[in-house]
């Protein structure tokens, strides 16, 4: 299945505040999300607000996915530390 992946505003002003390299691993990523053969690192999340969680190193990507095939990069996240709430 093909998907159309949509960067909302407050995700594309996340990714402005990290470093190059990250910002191009992240977007490496993203791309790849287009075919849902190539997912890679993508889990879904029970009991919670977003659909799934992309990690790329220690970053979160979070995101929808609607029924119109097209999916939503909402939040990023970068995890310090790691705990029974980290998803």
């Amino acid at each position: 299945m093909h998907y159309q992946v949509i960067w909302k505003t407050k995700a594309i002003k996340q990714t402005r505040k990290l470093p190059l390299g990250i910002y191009r691993k992240l977007e490496e990523s993203v791309d790849c999300l287009v075919d849902s053969e190539t997912w890679k690192n993508v889990k879904s999340l029970k009991n919670h607000k977003y659909d799934y969680r992309m990690r790329v190193g220690s970053y979160r990507v979070l995101l929808t996915v609607d029924k119109h095939s097209q999916i939503n990069i909402v939040n990023i996240e970068e995890v310090r530390e790691r705990d029974e709430r980290t998803y």
